[in-house]
């Protein structure tokens, strides 16, 4: 099972990644967030840091594009 998250740190995909864990199921994710609490759950993480958004207030302009 592949966890998108861009913040890294939702709730439900985290859980969905630890029942699969546990059940031998291989998993991987896709953030933006160097070190997230998904990343460190999944077995083959990949990390996609874009940094700040040039915008503010607007936090998945870069990471939404990053992560399509």
């Amino acid at each position: 099972m592949v966890g998108i998250a861009a913040s890294g740190t939702t709730p439900y995909v985290i859980k969905g990644l630890e029942k699969c864990n546990e059940n031998g199921i291989s998993t991987g994710c896709i953030t933006c967030n160097a070190g997230s609490p998904l990343a460190l759950t999944a077995k083959f993480p990949i990390e996609v840091v874009v940094g700040p958004e040039f915008v503010t207030g607007s936090s998945r302009m870069k990471a939404g594009t990053a992560q399509n």
